[in-house]
């Protein structure tokens, strides 16, 4: 009678998955020699803190798993990744799929919202390839993008730089520039009082006036790309020999 309490006590826990086969065969065979040894003495360390709910023939299941005809499976809305389970709409380190992490490159936070990276950028980085997991972080340097590119970054010719989809003019190349671009040009130079005009070799030009100088532009003519800063009262066209802008 003894006897067989002993091995469905070890039935049980061999059920249960807090023994493995090998503990409980040492144990049938101590119950067979009449001997019954502890249970104590065959646990496996590791079942200690294991919740019974995710013992599993002598293993512990990882978060998120349950044990299933002696194997661990991973629940509904999680994906084995390694030796864990990962819910791949929301895990910044397995984001759509395994091992792919958000980047924080340039991002002051980073979510992964339906298996797909989503981000808040530092002042001056756009996030724009957001293709897949989009999982680079705010790659451009750059205030806006165009479509999943950065924008591209241009000077004006007298010092600053200036942001747009176009692609860099070339001097000289009328068919390079446009009057948006020379607008994008004026704009990041100091704030005044703008125009526009006309110069010799049918060049258009936009222009500014400060307190304390003026800057034309041309974008069209065969003074296409060039820039001239003269005194307020001297509004002059550029020539040439004058610096570039693009």
């Amino acid at each position: 009678m003894e006897q067989g309490r002993h091995l469905d006590a070890i039935a049980r826990d061999l059920a249960a998955g807090t023994i493995s086969r090998r503990t409980a065969l040492k144990r049938f065979a101590g119950v067979s020699l009449g001997v019954m040894l502890p249970s104590a003495l065959f646990a496996d360390p590791a079942l200690a803190k294991c919740p019974q709910s995710r013992r599993c023939a002598g293993k512990c299941c990882p978060n998120h798993a349950h044990c299933r005809h002696g194997k661990c499976k991973c629940s509904k809305g999680f994906t084995k990744c390694g030796k864990s389970c990962r819910n791949l709409q929301t895990d910044i380190k397995n984001c759509g799929a395994c091992g792919v992490v958000c980047g924080a490159l340039h991002a002051s936070s980073a979510v992964c919202s339906s298996g797909h990276c989503a981000y808040t950028c530092e002042a001056g980085f756009s996030n724009c390839d957001q293709t897949g997991a989009n999982s680079t972080g705010c790659e451009c340097a750059t205030p806006g993008c165009c479509g999943n590119s950065c924008q591209v970054t241009h000077q004006n010719g007298v010092g600053q730089s200036y942001y747009s989809c176009d692609p860099l003019g070339t001097p000289g190349n009328a068919s390079t520039y446009s009057l948006a671009m020379a607008q994008g040009a004026r704009a990041a130079w100091t704030a005044g009082t703008d125009s526009s005009g006309t110069c010799p070799g049918s060049s258009n030009t936009v222009s500014r006036v400060t307190a304390t100088q003026c800057a034309m532009w041309s974008y069209s003519g065969t003074l296409a790309g060039h820039v001239f800063v003269s005194a307020p009262n001297e509004c002059f066209c550029p020539l040439a020999t004058d610096p570039t802008w693009n």
